[in-house]
């Protein structure tokens, strides 16, 4: 996610946006990249933590793309719930498909990573872009599609997609569902600006596409909370180009609890925090994301953060002020609702009121963030995280305990050694019978190439 309080607010980031997308519409009248549609194959690459409740979906709707990708790669990351078993059932459905579970956490983007590091071992998975979709996330029908058009010069690096929000089933989750909704719309608008003068900020970690010689030459990091924020910087900053396809959508699921909400932003705006300490001096040679993105984003977050939470202040000087003040936010709030969506304005006391937790998500994490850094914990920033509302079901416990064990007993294992699946597949392909002992070994690939 972005920088700021994740809302429209009276500063300058919104400003530069409106400004961008009058002048390459209005005046230049520059063509979108993403008109385009060069045939490119695509890998997808889903890292899993107990997604039992979207997996299937997410799968089968690859599979069932206008543009299907060549292969599916599932990294579970020690999943404790059923995940384990809807993706072996899968896997004997779509011989495309390869299921691999990690022997311990290790978190998304060293996942990521592993995933990755295969298909660049193996000529047979190969492909020129690598899409990464998040585990709780359904892809549209032509996501695939949408999500490769912009790849049409060898400087576009990545192209990140837009996330839409699955109903929720409890009341709270419906309220926040109109949040969200808004909160995205709204992203999705700035980055399609942020696209046009190469400030994108950030990618969409869950719905994103790189491409696969990039990936080689620079892995994503792992040393952020947001490693979509870390990367999304990085790249900008080795001068290759970033680009938003509103069209290239995902239903993914959102926290459902105040709790929740605020624990997920807390960490999408500690990952923002982290990065600039991170990047430092380094973002000076990403100029335009610095100095038109930001830079300006996060004076507007801070001052607006300080300005919402001094509003009792305010009131004990001046109600009439605050009035006035308040009316002015809701109705600018209003009138970004009505240009994004008018059906959402139902939403529109509950969009207002979670300006505050926001404002206090943003404020509280910065600090964290600077009492880490000065206290030399910046080893804390890269650790596996859960996602906001989850809990591991408690039904069929025995079950969970024996989806936890590896398939094979395997001497001596090393970190991130996988089960039999990958091999499984490497047989089919290489048309060849692979002795029972290599699924023994703990060499990835080395026995299947002897």
């Amino acid at each position: 996610m972005g920088l700021g309080v994740a809302v429209p607010i009276p500063g300058s980031s919104v400003t530069i946006d409106v400004a961008t997308l009058l002048y390459f519409k209005g005046i230049k009248r520059k063509k979108i990249l993403s008109q385009k549609n060069p045939d490119i194959d695509a890998t997808v690459v889903i890292p899993a933590r107990n997604e039992e409740r979207r997996i299937k979906q997410c799968i089968e709707a690859l599979f069932n793309q206008t543009k299907p990708p060549k292969k599916v790669i599932v990294i579970d990351d020690c999943s404790q719930d059923e995940t384990p078993e809807i993706c072996r059932e899968l896997d004997q459905k779509y011989l495309d498909l390869i299921y691999i579970r990690q022997r311990q956490r290790s978190g998304k983007a060293n996942n990521l990573n592993y995933a990755i590091q295969l298909l660049l071992t193996h000529e047979k998975l190969l492909t020129p872009i690598v899409v990464c979709i998040d585990g709780d996330a359904v892809p549209q029908s032509d996501f695939i599609e949408q999500i490769t058009k912009p790849f049409v010069s060898e400087e576009v690096a990545a192209v990140s997609g837009t996330a839409t929000i699955m109903e929720p089933e409890n009341l709270m989750g419906k309220l926040l569902a109109g949040t969200y909704r808004f909160m995205f719309r709204f992203y999705s608008w700035q980055k399609t600006a942020q696209g046009y003068r190469n400030a994108v900020n950030p990618i969409c970690g869950g719905a994103v596409g790189y491409r696969t010689h990039i990936l080689r030459k620079f892995p994503i990091p792992a040393r952020c909370i947001t490693e979509d924020t870390d990367y999304t910087w990085l790249l900008q900053e080795n001068k290759y180009k970033i680009l938003h396809n509103p069209k290239a959508m995902v239903k993914s699921e959102q926290a459902i609890t105040l709790r929740g909400f605020f624990r997920q932003w807390f960490r999408w705006y500690s990952g923002a925090h982290q990065a600039w300490y991170i990047h430092g001096k380094n973002l000076l040679a990403a100029r335009k994301l610095l100095f038109t993105t930001l830079a300006p984003a996060c004076l507007d977050a801070w001052i607006y953060s300080v300005l919402l939470l001094g509003f009792p202040l305010i009131s004990m000087w001046n109600p009439i002020q605050l009035l006035w003040l308040m009316a002015f936010d809701v109705g600018l709030t209003a009138v970004f609702l009505v240009l994004l969506d008018p059906r959402e304005l139902k939403y529109l006391p509950m969009i207002w009121l979670m300006k505050f937790p926001l404002a206090i998500a943003w404020l509280t994490s910065g600090l964290k963030t600077l009492l880490e850094r000065l206290s030399n914990k910046q080893h804390l920033w890269g650790r596996a995280w859960e996602r906001p509302d989850h809990q591991v079901s408690k039904k069929n416990f025995l079950t969970k305990i024996i989806a936890s064990l590896p398939l094979h007993t395997i001497n001596n294992p090393t970190k991130n050694t996988v089960e039999c699946q990958f091999y499984k597949y490497l047989k089919l392909q290489q048309l060849k019978s692979i002795p029972d002992q290599c699924l023994q070994c703990h060499s990835l690939i080395g026995c299947v190439e002897k």
